[in-house]
């Protein structure tokens, strides 16, 4: 099978892409890309959850059996769909629109049909 020129670069640059993906973290024990995360995320995060939230807390349990999971999606479910009621979120009463978080509105009317 003969490789032509532009299927060689197209390959070249799929080696290259991968090689990229899969390099050095810049020796401290990192791998992949790890490093280069905007360092401004950290603080930016911080500001959107304001100036009194702590980042910091005790490490959170994780589940070890089945019920123990079950139990935590439970009350993860719930605090999801208290969530949505209080903000009433979802089908408007008038059948036309629906509203989500932070803004989100379908009026249904300019949907098409079928």
């Amino acid at each position: 099978m003969r490789v032509t020129g532009k299927r060689f670069g197209a390959l070249l640059c799929g080696l290259a892409l991968v090689a990229v993906a899969c390099g050095s973290g810049g020796g401290n024990g990192q791998t992949g890309s790890g490093n280069l995360i905007d360092k401004s995320v950290g603080s930016d995060v911080k500001g959107a959850l304001g100036s009194g939230a702590s980042t910091t807390s005790a490490p959170v349990k994780e589940p070890t059996s089945m019920d123990e999971w079950e139990a935590l999606w439970k009350t993860q479910r719930e605090a999801i769909v208290k969530k949505i009621k209080d903000n009433k979120w979802g089908l408007q009463p008038d059948g036309k629109t629906i509203l989500g978080p932070d803004g989100f509105k379908v009026d249904l009317n300019k949907c098409p049909g079928g």
